[in-house]
């Protein structure tokens, strides 16, 4: 499996601010299920904030809406700064083997809403996270609904994450990596 730094990706709850999505990334990215569903939520939960990372020329992949700021070329603080903020990981995607922007949101203590393909059962399993069919973009959108709505499911679901992400820290997989390795020779 794949690994994240637990000791820089933490939670801090302090700076969660309400109704506040986040996208990560561009690889996989399924643009047309994020574009439908984001003024589909703007219309339920009025105050809606979508916070979008990615490369500068993937910016017209995104629809331009009232509710999503981009962000381009930010360092690392600033980036665990916008998961830190955001109120559910929105990652809807087309494949995916390993993803650091799941592992990234789960050590951040985050609840994630992301497509059910690839890896993505595997490094969710035990947790309380919501995987959507791929293009189900209605269960995307009466997930993220839903959940907006009941912030002790939003603490819950990011208490999971972060309980399953410190299986996933760095040192216990490079030891197992080396492990692993070892076996080979």
């Amino acid at each position: 499996p794949h690994g994240v730094d637990t000791n820089f990706f933490i939670p801090d709850t302090t700076k969660t601010a309400h109704n506040t999505l986040l996208l990560v990334g561009q690889h996989l990215r399924d643009f047309e299920v994020f574009n439908y569903c984001v003024p589909k939520i703007a219309e339920e939960i009025k105050g809606l904030k979508v916070n979008v990372v990615l490369r500068k020329e993937y910016n017209n992949k995104i629809k331009p809406h009232a509710a999503i700021q981009l962000f381009n070329g930010i360092d690392d603080i600033a980036l665990r700064n916008l998961y830190q903020q955001a109120s559910i990981l929105f990652l809807p995607l087309t494949d995916v083997t390993a993803c650091n922007s799941i592992l990234e949101a789960m050590a951040c203590g985050l609840p994630i809403v992301t497509s059910d393909v690839g890896g993505n059962a595997t490094y969710l399993n035990n947790t309380k996270n919501v995987l959507v069919s791929p293009k189900d973009t209605s269960s995307f959108i009466e997930s993220i609904t839903a959940l907006l709505k009941n912030e002790d499911a939003l603490k819950t679901i990011g208490n999971s994450s972060y309980i399953k992400a410190m299986k996933y820290d760095w040192e216990l997989i490079a030891n197992e990596i080396n492990i692993f390795y070892s076996e080979l020779s």
